[in-house]
């Protein structure tokens, strides 16, 4: 019974049993890595520029898989060693990031594709990779994977896409898309920056993001004040308030005007500067 498929869903990552306390064993660091890489192209922010993150990549860093897994920072950078030498992913890493491309990744991940005609003879199977369909392409009048049009249907009905139309009130649907994809690239990159699990919809943070904007703060406003402030306290005592509610707040301009040469503090914490 080793042919064949079966499907794993990326919600499986929100469920109690993946976020078990247990540190995860190989197996499921290895699932984890497959669960996480993108699953089609993705532009983002980073470091003031925009770069494409491709399908089968992951921007991540060591200390930020060593938290998820819940392991030593030695103990996954070996396991990513031992990946690398068995060619299952290859890794690029400098002092900001870490970029995890997984090898063979549409073996994993490619799906048949189903929008073909009635009279279409079913799609035979590879010899190299037999549990693997490839799509008829010749016979596929949409060509927009099915993975992405699943993925977006899902989220369209989604507890979140409700809960921020209702927190947000927005009538105007542009609006709304524009602002969910603004507030997504600036948790994303706080939670990159950091190694934190912050949620885009958590209704407080969406509330300080959205009063930034109407003061006339930009996107990239958002970007400077995290790389200042993680630089001043990543590794400190103040590296607890890298959180939206504190970098985001009503002290968010001062942020932003602070001189880049800021000295990193480790004396007790000063209040007012919070």
């Amino acid at each position: 019974m080793s042919n064949g498929w079966i499907k794993l869903h990326r919600k499986l990552q929100d469920c109690w049993i993946w976020l078990d306390k247990e540190p995860f064993d190989k197996r499921s660091a290895w699932v984890d890595l497959l669960l996480t890489a993108n699953h089609s192209d993705k532009k983002i922010l980073f470091g003031g520029e925009i770069i494409t993150v491709k399908r089968g990549q992951i921007l991540t860093s060591i200390r930020k898989l060593s938290e998820r897994w819940k392991w030593s920072y030695d103990k996954t950078s070996r396991f990513l060693k031992l990946l690398e030498s068995d060619r299952m992913l290859r890794k690029e890493s400098d002092n900001f990031r870490t970029l995890l491309t997984l090898e063979n990744y549409e073996v994993y991940q490619d799906v048949p594709c189903t929008n073909r005609t009635p009279t279409s003879e079913p799609i035979s199977e590879p010899t190299e990779h037999p549990q693997v369909y490839q799509p008829n392409t010749d016979e596929c009048t949409d060509r927009t994977p099915i993975s992405d049009k699943q993925e977006c249907k899902e989220y369209k009905e989604s507890k979140e896409y409700k809960e921020y139309k209702n927190v947000e009130n927005i009538d105007n649907n542009n609006i709304y898309i524009n602002n969910i994809n603004i507030y997504k690239n600036i948790v994303e990159y706080l939670n990159l920056k950091c190694g934190t699990r912050y949620k885009f919809t958590t209704p407080k943070t969406k509330k300080q993001i959205k009063a930034r904007l109407d003061e006339g703060f930009s996107e990239s406003d958002f970007y400077t004040v995290i790389d200042k402030k993680s630089a001043e306290w990543l590794g400190t005592d103040m590296e607890k308030y890298l959180r939206p509610e504190t970098l985001f707040g009503t002290k968010f301009e001062g942020y932003l005007n602070q001189s880049d040469a800021v000295k990193k503090i480790n004396n007790p914490i000063d209040w007012d500067n919070v």
